[in-house]
């Protein structure tokens, strides 16, 4: 059985109007479809916000940094070893801003169903999908000491095929998460087209997330297809989804929804 749904209200905005012809003033008016607010969406919504701007600052550092700090094929084992708690504190950051990114998906959901039940529950879905991608590729950290480590099952191997497929796995990390951010994007449209049908926040805010979003799920895909454009690409993916996401965190937890 679904849950009970509140049909949106009718807010009428009476207003004074004068006929030019006959002289007479006559009352007009004009209709905004709301939906009203309950306790639980107000604390889903200083949840939401407080979870990007936690998010954004934890996976710059885990899926940003920490992949940035083995570049290129010609690390060695040394250097994986030398780095080991960065990637230890990386992979546990990474698996925090899962557990964060499933906790969004559902306070969206309470959020905006509202507005609409199956599409919020798709909105949720896709991003609860993003999560699972997410903390599969988290494995690659661990795979990665695992072939640096000199751990019984990888001795048959020199330091330089250790060191080359521990790269192969760091590779595979960035790969899983253009993956991941496919199911964001898309999650994240519908996600900022309910909260423009829904006026949460302002209507200018959202059709920027609906653009951003839409744009981060294509560019994506793109690199997937095409790794070489990675570098041209995501930079232009990034900034207007974070100009997003931090705004819509900012708003949403200092003054909420009404």
């Amino acid at each position: 059985m679904g849950a009970a749904r509140t049909p949106p209200l009718d807010r009428r905005d009476p207003r004074a109007r004068t006929d030019t012809l006959s002289g007479m003033t006559d009352t007009v008016e004009t209709t905004e479809t709301i939906w009203p607010v309950d306790t639980a969406q107000r604390r889903a919504a200083r949840v939401i916000g407080a979870l990007y701007l936690v998010l954004m600052a934890a996976g710059v550092f885990a899926q940003i940094y920490v992949p940035g700090t083995f570049p290129g094929a010609d690390d060695t084992a040394q250097r994986f070893l030398d780095h080991e708690r960065l990637l230890r504190v990386g992979a546990a950051v990474d698996l925090l801003c899962d557990v964060g990114d499933a906790a969004l998906a559902v306070a969206y959901f309470v959020l905006l169903r509202k507005v609409s039940w199956p599409l919020a529950a798709l909105g949720a879905f896709w991003r609860l999908a993003q999560v699972a991608v997410l903390a599969a590729y988290t494995l690659t950290n661990t795979v990665v000491l695992q072939l640096v480590s000199g751990a019984d099952e990888v001795r048959a191997l020199d330091p330089d095929q250790a060191a080359a497929l521990a790269w192969v796995a760091t590779s595979a990390h960035t790969v899983g998460y253009s993956i991941g951010l496919v199911f964001l994007g898309l999650g994240s449209t519908v996600f900022a087209y309910l909260l423009y049908r829904s006026r949460y926040v302002p209507r200018w805010l959202a059709g920027l997330g609906v653009v951003a979003s839409a744009l981060l799920a294509t560019g994506s895909l793109v690199t997937i297809a095409f790794p070489e454009a990675t570098a041209v690409v995501n930079p232009a993916l990034y900034a207007p989804m974070f100009v997003f996401e931090m705004t819509t965190g900012v708003l949403l937890l200092v003054r909420g929804v009404r």
